[in-house]
């Protein structure tokens, strides 16, 4: 447990970069935790959002309405890099 966490939080200081313009897609990934126990569950999700902290500010509380009881353990994201089309955006 102690490596994962160590590789969630390395993961963090090369992922948070510079506020976009504009909304931007974060691939956002946490590990959650049922208390007392060893059972761990990896959720991810793609938040559009102002800012990195932002997406992560969004996931935890999208977190904590889906998955009540369970404890977050940490949070990483990362800008999805995109491609502007005639029809949008495309992931």
């Amino acid at each position: 447990m102690k490596m994962m966490m160590f590789f969630l939080a390395s993961l963090v200081s090369f992922s948070v970069c510079a506020a976009p313009a504009s909304p931007s897609p974060y691939m956002v990934s946490g590990m959650l935790q049922t208390p007392g126990t060893t059972v761990v569950k990896l959720v991810q999700a793609v938040e559009v959002a102002e800012s990195y902290k932002d997406a992560v500010r969004d996931f935890r509380k999208r977190l904590s309405k889906t998955f009540p009881g369970w404890d977050l353990l940490d949070v990483i994201a990362a800008p999805v890099p995109t491609e502007a089309k005639s029809c949008g955006i495309s992931i």
